[in-house]
């Protein structure tokens, strides 16, 4: 369950940099142009885990609610592709 208070805490004290409001961008961008949650939820994931390698992807994506076989990338201008494991 995410805690709304340091959630919210967090957001008021990060340090943003311009890699994060273009990320931020492409994700609103993707999500603008139909592409779906678990898509987004496993784009976000990625960039979390690269920059905090004690980041869990898998309990993100649990928490967001989203299918975790999900493979995606983003471009930087909001392209999104994606597939599902079909196995």
């Amino acid at each position: 369950m995410l805690d709304k208070g340091a959630f919210v805490w967090y957001i008021i004290t990060m340090t943003a940099t311009k890699e994060h409001f273009e990320f931020t961008a492409a994700l609103i961008n993707a999500a603008n142009n139909g592409t779906p949650a678990s898509v987004l939820a496993t784009l976000a994931a990625a960039k979390f885990a690269k920059d905090n390698p004690r980041f869990d992807e898998e309990r993100f994506k649990a928490a967001c609610g989203v299918d975790t076989d999900v493979v995606a990338c983003l471009s930087d201008t909001g392209v999104a592709a994606w597939a599902a494991d079909q196995s």
